[in-house]
């Protein structure tokens, strides 16, 4: 009649149900008897199953008569500490999804019928279907959050790629400067000092090459748009640091 009312009562409750069959012969597992499938029962989002059987108590193992006869005979015999036997109590072991945790069991005493725990399983399941619905919302806002992160890292990562390549440009500009400067003033130094038409001739090719490496003349901009990133970011951010694996 438990039975029955369970299936009565998810029914009501707009559960699906999937019925499975019993078996003849009392499933064991490891020795210990859990009951029989009765019901899956599900509220939309996480499957529970229910079954329903006997509840059982764990007693001292008692020598069984072949036991016995081997350690008469000094042989080794090997026995669980405890034995699990029937209690003649029926009861129900609800099952969810839970990340840990095993089943639960409702099992009937002397003022408590079986039959009085079914709406408390049918609430288990709505409860169990919720979790589910909320666990898997929550691991989509994460993988949601992980997914813009991951965006603004790479757009990050661009921005300070692109600042990286000016600065470098302006830096390297401003180190040919230099150095022309330099070229510049020491052929200035050579027409003062040498009039031959030896000199006069190096100096005017070596002007002309200046014209072509001097960037002040030449005005090689760097590829690419003006770089997003304020100079404040820049320098709050630094530079970015070469990723170094650990050797082992």
């Amino acid at each position: 009649m438990a039975a029955h009312e369970l299936v009565l009562a998810a029914k009501e409750a707009g559960l699906k149900i999937e019925g499975h069959t019993q078996p003849r012969k009392r499933s064991h597992a490891y020795g210990i008897y859990l009951g029989e499938l009765l019901v899956t029962l599900d509220a939309g989002y996480s499957p529970v199953r229910v079954k329903i059987g006997e509840a059982m108590k764990r007693v001292p193992h008692e020598l069984t008569p072949e036991e016995q006869a081997k350690k008469r005979r000094n042989e080794y015999v090997w026995a669980p500490t405890y034995d699990h036997v029937g209690t003649g109590v029926s009861c129900f072991r609800v099952y969810t999804d839970k990340p840990k945790g095993g089943g639960t069991r409702y099992a009937e005493t002397k003022s408590r019928t079986l039959a009085s725990f079914v709406p408390v399983i049918i609430q288990a399941v709505q409860r169990a279907s919720e979790a589910k619905r909320e666990r898997e919302e929550q691991q989509r806002r994460w993988q949601e959050q992980r997914r813009l992160e991951e965006i603004a890292r790479r757009e990050l990562a661009e921005r300070r790629s692109r600042y990286e390549k000016w600065e470098a440009s302006l830096t390297s500009q401003v180190d040919a400067w230099k150095r022309s400067e330099e070229v510049r003033a020491y052929l200035d130094a050579l027409e003062q000092q040498h009039g031959e038409p030896e000199a006069a001739a190096f100096i005017a090719w070596a002007r002309e090459h200046l014209a072509t490496l001097d960037p002040a003349l030449t005005m090689a901009l760097p590829s690419g748009e003006v770089p997003e990133l304020s100079h404040a970011e820049r320098r709050r951010l630094g530079r970015p640091q070469e990723q170094r694996w650990p050797r082992w």
